[in-house]
Parts: structure tokens; sequence; C-alpha cells
């Protein structure tokens, strides 16, 4: 390439439009020109993403000394900003065989201390009193207090009654403590509709959700032994 081409280019390069700077970076580095390095390393700075990575490209395609120095110094650059960054972890999730332990112990523990006892009698109180159907009234009660089970139980301990007798707990994917907020939708999730949360078991190729249900996926969170 003639040096008064390389001059228009190297200044398309610094001042001219998106287009310009694109094409500019990209014939430059295919000049094979040792004195287009210049200008391309301060391409390097540029605004548009193309600019920066066809001047990259060039630099690599001149392999001058002082363009192998460059791309060698920004090659270290990334790799010490890839080593600060934090390595999500994802704890182990117990078994399905576990899994379905805690929802049928639970499910035995809320019927025979909460819904036979107490919702039971109290729905068929309400619509006797109000004329409701008591079938409608027993399904509200028993998603209400269903959701107050795993919530408090899972938002003060982390775990239910059935967690406690298979040795599991709650966390987040990172193995820390699941918020309030996450705990409300985790339980809320479960009442969509409880009787088919069962089925909501993952069997996909995603080793990390092996295991999981619903109310784990949607909420980031795990089941693990305590």
């Amino acid at each position: 390439m003639k040096p008064d081409q390389l001059q228009r280019l190297i200044l398309e390069l610094q001042d001219g439009s998106n287009r310009q700077r694109r094409a500019a970076a990209f014939k430059l580095g295919r000049s094979g020109a040792p004195t287009a390095v210049p200008a391309l390393i301060n391409a390097y700075n540029d605004a548009d993403g193309l600019v920066r990575q066809n001047a990259l490209d060039g630099l690599r395609l001149i392999a001058s000394v002082e363009a192998l120095d460059f791309l060698a110094v920004r090659q270290k650059e990334k790799k010490a900003l890839e080593s600060k960054k934090p390595v999500r972890t994802t704890v182990q999730a117990v078994s399905i065989v576990r899994r379905y332990l805690n929802y049928y112990i639970d499910l035995g523990i809320f019927s025979a201390l909460i819904a036979w006892p107490l919702i039971y009698p109290l729905s068929q109180r309400i619509a006797e009193r109000f004329s409701i159907n008591a079938i409608l009234v027993l399904a509200i009660l028993e998603l209400i207090f269903l959701f107050g089970y795993y919530f408090l139980f899972e938002t003060l301990f982390q775990r239910t009654p059935a967690k406690w007798i298979t040795g599991t707990k709650v966390t987040m994917q990172d193995g820390s403590k699941p918020d309030v907020k996450t705990i409300s939708r985790r339980s809320l999730i479960r009442l969509m509709p409880p009787f088919l949360e069962g089925l909501s078991v993952y069997h996909g190729e995603n080793p990390n959700e092996e295991g999981t249900w619903w109310h784990d996926r949607w909420t980031d969170t795990r089941v693990v032994r305590a």
C-alpha cells in the first residue's frame, strides 16, 4: 500500500465516521505496514466495538514487535480482570427420593396437625355462617394455611418439619440463606396448584437443576443436606 493511502486511512481511523473508522482499521491491519501499528494501538480505545476488534485483528496480522508487545500486555490485563471475577458456586441438591420424602412427610404433618383438627371444622363453620360452598371455603383455607406453613418454617429455620427429619434445608444456589422475599415467592409457587407440584421435578440435561422443583428453579433456591 502506498504511503499516501496509508496516511489517508490513518486520518479516517482517527477522525472518520463509525463506518469509515471500521473500514480504515480493517484495511490498515491487512496492509501489513508496521507504520500503521501506532494508529491501530490508538484505535484500541475507540468507542466503537467493531473498530476496536478490527484494530486488534490488524495488530495480530501485522505482528511487528510493537504490535505483539501491545497484544501481550492486553492479554495479561484480560487474565487479571478475569481472575478477579467472583466465581459463582452452585450447591449440590439432594436426591429426588429425599425431596419426595419431604413432600409427603410435610403433607402428612400438615393434614394431621392443621387440616383435620383446624381447617376442616373452621371451613364448615364459615360455610354455614355465610351460606358459602363448604368445598370452596375449604380449598381457600387450605391454600392460605399451606402457604403459612412453608413460609413460617422456611423463613425462621430454613426447613420444615419434614426437612428436620430428612436432614435437609433450603438455601440459595450459592449456599447462602434465602431472604423473606425469596421464601414468600417459593411458598406461593407451591400453590400453583399444589397437587401438580410433585410432577415438576426436573429431569433435563442441566446437572445443576437435577431433582429441583418449580419452587426451586423459579427462585434460584436449592434443598441441600443440612
